[in-house]
């Protein structure tokens, strides 16, 4: 995203380079985010009037968590988002339907721990394991 042209979405306190003057950025001006992974970053707008830089932000990358299952059960993921924050916590409980036993995790997870606590890190694909139960015939 570094030197990617953006339109900002509300009014933004900047200062202008080098006087520092404040003015503020608005909403529908084209700008210029000056970062683009995790950490503190700045938006950059140039125009007739000169050029103005935001105050530092902070931009926290989240991570994406995918859980699937194979057929024969299903899986509770505590707490359930569409994307964690670094050094999130979740768990995963894997409930196997009837005649069904849970068998381990794999992907981005192996044991067969249940419930599993994953620690988000990154983004991680992880697939909960059934299998039928051996049944014996009645005789």
């Amino acid at each position: 995203m570094n030197n990617e042209s953006i339109t900002l979405s509300r009014d933004i306190e900047a200062a202008v380079i080098p006087i520092g003057t404040k003015v503020t950025l608005q909403k529908g001006e084209q700008a210029y985010i000056t970062q683009s992974l995790g950490g503190s970053y700045t938006v950059v707008v140039s125009n007739n009037g000169g050029v103005a830089t935001s105050v530092a932000a902070t931009l926290t990358v989240n991570y994406s968590l995918t859980v699937t299952t194979s057929s024969g059960g299903s899986v509770t993921i505590q707490p359930n988002q569409n994307s964690y924050a670094p050094g999130t916590s979740v768990t995963l409980k894997a409930t196997p339907s009837l005649l069904y036993k849970f068998t381990g995790w794999s992907g981005n997870a192996t044991g067969t721990a249940n419930p599993l606590t994953i620690t988000m890190n990154g983004n991680k694909q992880i697939k909960a394991n059934f299998a039928l139960l051996g049944l014996l015939p009645f005789p």
